[in-house]
């Protein structure tokens, strides 16, 4: 699978979530709409209503388009999912951290070539959370399964 975006609407319409609609907006804004020229205090609001700090949103802008599709990619590895994440109120700030990561490159080059490879763990800035987040799923799988009682049931309760 390869994660290069050749085009951006593919990339955001397929994982909405706060930085891929702040992408699309991006792209899709007016000739000339370009953050260096908004105003110090059209930033600050901008980022307050994202929940931003300024710094972040410049960042942001400046990112490659696919920068979320690294995170759905790494999630999908290790069995976990985007709704899943979100229900646990965590999607937001995964997102957010691996937008703004400076390691995209050899994490994308990592997940292309090597996407069994654990040497994520010693670069990403979410692996703490993502370990966590697996291990939770992993602990609660069980007890779900149990909970109706039969062996063979692939209920949740």
């Amino acid at each position: 699978m390869s994660l290069h975006v050749t085009d951006t609407h593919l990339a955001t319409d397929k994982h909405p979530g706060l930085v891929s609609r702040l992408i699309d907006w991006w792209l899709k804004g007016p000739p000339g709409h370009d953050i260096d020229r908004l105003s110090a205090k059209e930033l600050e609001m901008m980022s307050h209503d994202l929940g931003l700090q300024p710094s972040e949103l410049v960042q942001l802008s400046r990112r490659d388009a696919d920068a979320e599709l690294l995170l759905y990619r790494r999630l999908e590895l290790l069995g976990l999912s985007a709704s899943e994440a979100e229900r646990l109120g965590l999607k937001r700030d995964l997102e957010r951290t691996c937008s703004l990561c400076a390691e995209q490159g050899i994490c994308r080059h990592d997940l292309e070539m090597r996407p069994d490879s654990s040497d994520w763990k010693s670069y990403c800035p979410n692996s703490g959370v993502l370990e966590t987040f697996k291990a939770e799923i992993e602990k609660a799988a069980p007890a779900e399964k149990q909970s109706c009682g039969k062996s063979d049931c692939s209920c949740k309760g």
